[in-house]
């Protein structure tokens, strides 16, 4: 709801993970609080996927409030991360990590069905492309990780903070979550984007699986 929550639940989600071994075993600690005004960078274009016009606007007043409040603020983004790299690395590493666990004819049944996606699915492409469990595309996915991890650490160096949207929409209707049918297709500005395009695309670039 704001940002108190936030500062209430994550103390509870990070810190040491005995159970996750690519945890880094370093305590939580809270930054003493900048004597001076921010750098943010913020970013609203992410490889042609649309914003709907609700979080447009909420990006737009962000930074608004933000200038208004003295802080420096810019519309760039980190030189060498590029958005539809991070898809195909998240997709690849998250498809061959659950094609672990599946029978080989389902494997082969969702990676045809690739084929069968949109050009504006590339999450979910990768993802079941990731299922054929293919060894030169999942090193492929981790040295791309790592060129993604080292230029987000060069941005943020100069940068306090980047400012981007977590989702291309708002809140959907339950009916696109039925649980005895596929997610369906939303609706995005003008567009009608595939249920994971539209609510992961922009989260995955900054999850374990491909930055940090």
């Amino acid at each position: 709801r704001q940002v108190a929550d936030l500062q209430l639940a994550l103390p509870r989600l990070v810190g040491p993970d005995g159970l996750d071994s690519e945890t880094p075993p370093l305590p939580w600690r809270s930054l003493p609080a900048l004597n001076r005004p921010l750098r943010i960078a913020w970013w609203d274009d992410f490889a042609g996927l649309p914003l709907c016009a609700r979080t447009a606007q909420a990006l737009a007043h962000s930074v608004q409030r933000l200038q208004a409040a003295g802080h420096c603020v810019q519309r760039c983004a980190p030189a060498g991360f590029d958005w539809a790299t991070a898809w195909q690395a998240f997709g690849v590493l998250a498809g061959s990590e659950i094609g672990l666990g599946l029978p080989r004819w389902q494997r082969w049944l969702m990676a045809h069905s690739a084929g069968f996606l949109p050009r504006h699915a590339p999450l979910s492409r990768a993802f079941l492309h990731g299922t054929r469990l293919k060894l030169r595309e999942y090193q492929w996915a981790l040295n791309r990780r790592e060129q993604l991890i080292s230029a987000l650490d060069g941005f943020l160096g100069e940068w306090d903070a980047w400012l981007c949207p977590t989702a291309l929409t708002t809140a959907y209707p339950a009916f696109a979550l039925h649980p005895l049918r596929p997610p369906r297709p939303l609706p995005v500005a003008d567009q009608l984007l595939p249920y994971i395009e539209a609510t992961l695309s922009l989260t995955t670039p900054f999850s374990g699986r491909v930055a940090v």
